[in-house]
């Protein structure tokens, strides 16, 4: 379960726009994921039958997602 205080709501309404998912959903089947050392926030966003991760950067942090979608590509091929 995501808390209100966990994610912002523009976050929570940009997700929920999406993936087409109400944000009572998002925060009761979400779920926050702990990360060490990190300013990112990661949540798990279950939906049709799969999940993904969302990724939340505080603003004022320049910092470029491009190494993340190598991972994601290779993620989405073992599913």
């Amino acid at each position: 379960m995501i808390q209100p205080s966990d994610i912002s709501a523009e976050s929570l309404n940009w997700v929920s726009k999406s993936i087409g998912i109400s944000n009572g959903d998002i925060l009761s089947k979400g779920q926050k994921l702990r990360i060490e050392s990190s300013q990112r926030t990661f949540f798990r966003i279950p939906f049709k039958e799969k999940s993904s991760i969302l990724m939340v950067v505080p603003y004022g942090i320049e910092e470029s997602v491009s190494p993340f979608v190598p991972k994601q590509k290779f993620s989405n091929k073992r599913m």
